[in-house]
């Protein structure tokens, strides 16, 4: 190559580099969870089109769990995606006494499709002098896919059966595909697992 096509290269490439330097450096978001503030008895993040739900906050985790529970809501037949990181914020869905921050029975069972879509749910805690403790207390022929958990607090008080992060208590055909439980710490009496505690007829 000429020297003088060299010195020219040299030159437009100096040029750029100074350029360059003289853009600002934008910074990407960072993306946190939205945190649950204890309130669950509005749709808030929580929306329907035809058999596919959207959970687009912390709020709306907590008003579907509580559908499940006070009203009976199988949502079987149906998809419930989760579309947001949430952090629950380590506010009890239960409580010691047996009472419960977020009404739900254990007698009535979800049978849908929950799809966290790889999103994290963070800081869910639980307890219960109840049977069956776990963010679903109980679900039959359920679905449940691309979830992560982590600083999960599932513990009893009381001598008794199912104790998970995920489900407290399943039977029928149950598909797992995909659940994490990074960290956190799940204890109970009998029948205890990390994703599943109790698994029966």
């Amino acid at each position: 190559m000429k020297p003088e096509r060299t010195k020219k290269l040299l030159t437009l490439l100096f040029s750029v580099v100074l350029l360059l330097g003289l853009i600002p450096f934008v910074e990407l978001p960072t993306v946190f969870a939205d945190t649950w503030d204890g309130t669950y008895t509005t749709n808030t993040g929580f929306s329907q089109s035809g058999t596919t739900y959207t959970i687009s906050s912390a709020k709306g985790l907590a008003y579907f769990i509580y559908t499940i529970g006070k009203n009976g809501t199988t949502y079987e037949g149906c998809t419930v995606n989760l579309t947001v990181d949430v952090n629950m914020n380590n506010i009890d869905f239960g409580n010691g006494s047996g009472g419960k921050n977020v009404f739900y029975s254990r007698d009535n069972y979800f049978k849908g499709t929950f799809n966290g879509n790889n999103h994290t749910i963070s800081n869910f805690t639980m307890t219960n002098s109840d049977h069956r403790v776990g963010l679903f207390r109980s679900a039959t022929n359920a679905t449940f896919k691309n979830i992560i958990f982590t600083g999960v607090n599932v513990y009893p008080s009381g001598n008794k059966n199912g104790y998970g992060a995920l489900v407290g208590f399943a039977n029928g055909t149950l598909t797992i595909d995909n659940v994490k439980v990074n960290s956190g710490t799940v204890t109970g009496y009998n029948y205890v697992g990390g994703i599943v505690g109790e698994y029966g007829d």
